[in-house]
């Protein structure tokens, strides 16, 4: 899918296995910039060895999980992973991680138009709900979540410490609308 912004052309679309440089980039980006929003740590992941972000990006299946990308000029600018679950009693289900949007492309949409992708992928994979979660201080994510028909089911106290504070998230969730009868 292509894109026109005032910032320039993006292709939104899956990631491909051979661009972890550009994933790497992206992703210890989030990690430093909100450290308290997101479970992995920086400083670790930054420390992780080429081979670590080749092999994170080789586990990419188009049955099992993606990761969806903004590109710009073979960078990544924004990206939304999901994961479904592979177990037969839980494979209904998927997880959305990872999402962040590069501070200079906000604003353009892209993080909901990439969501939407991971959704429409996961729809496809027969996955019947998706979940997700996110910082309570994190008030535009969780506006993006709910104006993309994500519902609070909960709250995991203290999910996440950094700093020396612990970080509660909300608990967030979708149902495929077309397959509900038995999920309501």
């Amino acid at each position: 899918m292509q894109l026109s912004t005032e910032r320039g052309d993006l292709t939104l679309r899956a990631a491909q296995t051979d661009e972890w440089q550009a994933y790497r980039r992206l992703r210890l980006m989030a990690l430093q910039q909100h450290p308290s929003f997101f479970g992995s740590d920086y400083a670790q992941n930054a420390a992780e060895p080429d081979r670590y972000w080749q092999e994170r990006m080789a586990n990419l299946d188009p049955t099992k999980q993606q990761t969806f990308v903004a590109v710009h000029e073979s960078q990544f600018v924004a990206m939304v992973g999901i994961r479904r679950f592979t177990d037969p009693k839980s494979s209904h289900q998927a997880d959305i991680w990872g999402v962040y949007t590069d501070p200079n492309w906000r604003g353009n949409g892209l993080s909901r138009q990439l969501l939407g992708m991971a959704e429409a992928w996961a729809w496809q994979q027969s996955v019947q709900i998706i979940r997700l979660a996110v910082n309570v201080a994190n008030t535009s994510a969780i506006q993006l979540y709910t104006r993309c028909g994500y519902a609070v089911y909960g709250v995991e106290p203290m999910a996440i410490y950094y700093e020396g504070i612990y970080h509660d998230e909300l608990l967030m969730t979708k149902k495929n609308i077309q397959h509900r009868t038995d999920l309501d």
